[in-house]
């Protein structure tokens, strides 16, 4: 905050041990610290690595200790996050205990603390900063004060009002404080005070830093974007809509051509109940930034009610988003760099992927041969650099990577497209089971070009239900029970030209696979088809056939309504003049993804905005729209839930 760092630095390097008395040493030491102070990072980390196993260097401790502390600093600045953890906390209990180092320790110790919050791991940032605050004294205690008042927002127990009540009276005696200095303690300590629900007093703070910052102009720097959102959020919960608008419109949110979020690969929101206290009531916004290859950097919960561990809970699905590198980089920098969403749970067990007995089958013949599945904690952007390092190979493993790679939504569709058919060549040459060869076929099918008019829609479909046939009319295909259910199922769900009537053999196709006998009789393709079945059953007025397929599932209603297949759309709600004259007016576009109810008579229940950007502005809209959409009727003993936790997006452009 306060431009304390090069002044550390210096003290710190005026007081540091000389290396060794050969002036040689000297100089590279000399060299390497001038190099570190002036943020030429790289060339000091190159020059401390050759320092750390010099013989000065394994002689001082002292030496060695502010090398490394030195050392991780720089890496820190270069994005190498875990090294440079490692190489601080190697030297920084050294540096802690010199006298002369103990400013360059606390240092130390705050950028640990900011390397802690960038993953959420708030309990080791919290410890950090602490460890910083206590080497401190006046204002250098500021830094480490807003460090702990970020990180201890949530824990409802007033310290971070204190902990920004104590930086506010600092800043005031500090004596090269600018007003953008004073604006950042301001806009920390009016977070901690929204987080304990004082909103009238945050709100003052919030006003006064934006004067501090210059006041509501077209000048957009990081800080006054995220001044900005705060007021807006004040604002709405203050029942003021119109302001809240307002600053939205100073922060440039949803006035970008091409929003980050159209064109993600990878949006998922937590489960309701993943940590305690996580509901669907639960909400949060998390401000992100984006790097140029797609992965999230930064996810910060801004807001967010019901305690640390569900912002937390937030903050870490946003933190495993993704998007193609292409995707990224077309993104302008400046939304990249800050961008606020608004977040809910989901209530959704994912039951109905058709693809998952295909994708379990595969899983297990790869273990067998020696492949662990990947770790469910690692994110999907590592996830796929690791799988395209090891996709070259001729073994099994390769054969694992290309298949992720092939339904990898990071991977561009030429690449999956690819993948799947070096997936398919090496299941033949190893010997895979069919279900292998079935899975990476799917995945080269599923690869479809644009689509633009009703033209093109119907020659997708004709050329989809083509392959999919071409698949089941392979006797090694046919003769596989997985296999052939999941196309035979695939194809029937298809409606072809977007049409209400199912493909014309939807229902032979049904009966077959409820019928199998390679199947266990409540196995999940079958039980998909039966529901399939009654619900068709039950169109027709046929209650009793109805009846008799629901009941060979075995499911409860609560159970069928978590796995049974999304019934089709009869009417949708979603119309133009739905879209808020005031957002028209000024300018706004947006994106939303609702989830909802389907109840057994069609109609929508329990809508719900999980995502919304951006925030408070279109939620209310897209479920209204959900609200007036009509699906097809389905069969249910007792007429409740047809299916469950539903998702639709809702994309909000102005005409061109």
């Amino acid at each position: 905050m306060l431009s304390v760092m090069a002044a550390l630095a210096a003290t710190a390097a005026q007081a540091a041990p000389a290396p060794t008395t050969a002036a040689g040493s000297q100089a590279r030491f000399d060299a390497a610290t001038k190099a570190w102070q002036e943020g030429r990072c790289a060339e000091a980390v190159t020059l401390f690595d050759a320092l750390a196993t010099s013989d000065t260097a394994r002689r001082n401790a002292t030496v060695a200790a502010a090398i490394a502390v030195r050392r991780g600093m720089c890496l820190s600045r270069l994005g190498r996050a875990d090294e440079a953890e490692a190489s601080i906390r190697g030297g920084i209990d050294r540096l802690a205990v010199t006298e002369s180092l103990r400013d360059e320790a606390a240092d130390a110790y705050h950028q640990l603390a900011a390397l802690a919050q960038l993953r959420l791991d708030y309990d080791t940032g919290i410890a950090d900063a602490n460890r910083a605050l206590a080497l401190t004294s006046g204002v250098q205690r500021i830094r480490p004060l807003l460090m702990l008042a970020a990180l201890t927002r949530f824990d409802g127990d007033g310290s971070a009002i204190r902990s920004t009540a104590e930086a506010l009276q600092l800043i005031e005696m500090a004596p090269k404080a600018t007003k953008q200095d004073i604006a950042t303690a301001q806009v920390a300590a009016a977070r901690a005070l929204l987080a304990a629900d004082r909103i009238d007093e945050a709100n003052a703070l919030l006003k006064k830093a934006l004067s501090n910052n210059g006041g509501l102009t077209t000048r957009s720097t990081l800080a006054d974007i995220a001044t900005r959102y705060d007021l807006a959020q004040v604002a709405l919960l203050k029942k003021r809509p119109d302001e809240a608008r307002l600053y939205l419109a100073y922060t440039g949110a949803g006035r970008q051509s091409d929003t980050p979020f159209e064109r993600a690969d990878s949006l998922k929101v937590p489960d309701c109940g993943e940590v305690p206290g996580l509901t669907p009531e639960s909400s949060a916004v998390v401000e992100f930034s984006l790097a140029e290859d797609g992965t999230v950097t930064r996810a910060e919960p801004v807001y967010a009610r019901g305690g640390r561990a569900v912002a937390l809970a937030f903050g870490r699905a946003v933190l495993d988003w993704s998007w193609k590198p292409e995707v990224a980089k077309a993104i302008a920098p400046f939304y990249r760099a800050i961008t606020r969403v608004e977040l809910r749970c989901t209530r959704s067990a994912s039951g109905g992927d058709l693809s998952l007995p295909l994708r379990t089958a595969s899983e297990a013949w790869l273990q067998q041969q020696g492949v662990a599945a990947p770790p469910e904690s690692e994110r999907p952007a590592e996830l796929i650099a690791r799988w395209r390092a090891a996709a070259t190979g001729s073994d099994a493993a390769a054969l694992a990577a290309n298949l992720q790679i092939a339904h990898s939504p990071l991977a561009p569709a030429t690449e999956q497209k690819a993948a799947a058919e070096r997936t398919i060549a090496l299941a033949a040459a190893l010997g895979a089971p069919t279900a292998v060869k079935t899975d990476a076929a799917l995945a080269a099918l599923d690869q479809s070009g644009p689509i633009g008019s009703t033209a093109d829609l119907q020659r997708s479909f004709e050329r989809r239900d083509q392959s999919l046939r071409a698949l089941l009319a392979r006797p090694e295909i046919a003769a596989d029970p997985v296999s052939a259910a999941t196309l035979r199922l695939a194809i029937a769900r298809q409606f072809p030209n977007g049409e209400k009537k199912q493909v014309a053999d939807a229902d032979q196709l049904l009966a077959a696979v409820a019928d199998a006998r390679g199947l266990p009789e409540r196995h999940p393709l079958k039980v998909h088809a039966l529901l399939a079945q009654a619900n068709a059953a039950a169109a027709r007025g046929d209650l009793a056939a109805a009846a008799s397929a629901f009941g060979r599932t075995g499911l409860t209603e609560q159970q069928c309504a978590l796995i049974g297949a999304t019934p089709r759309i009869e009417s949708s709600g979603a119309s133009a003049s739905l879209y808020p004259a005031d957002l028209v007016r000024m300018g706004f576009e947006g994106w939303t993804q609702v989830e909802f109810d389907i109840a057994a008579d069609g109609r929508t229940a329990a809508q719900r905005a999980l995502i919304s950007y951006p925030p408070f502005l279109f939620g209310d809209v897209a479920s209204t729209m959900v609200a007036k959409t009509r699906f097809a009727r389905s069969y249910r003993p007792e007429a409740t839930v047809a299916c469950a936790a539903d998702k639709r997006t809702f994309i909000f452009k102005l005409p061109s």
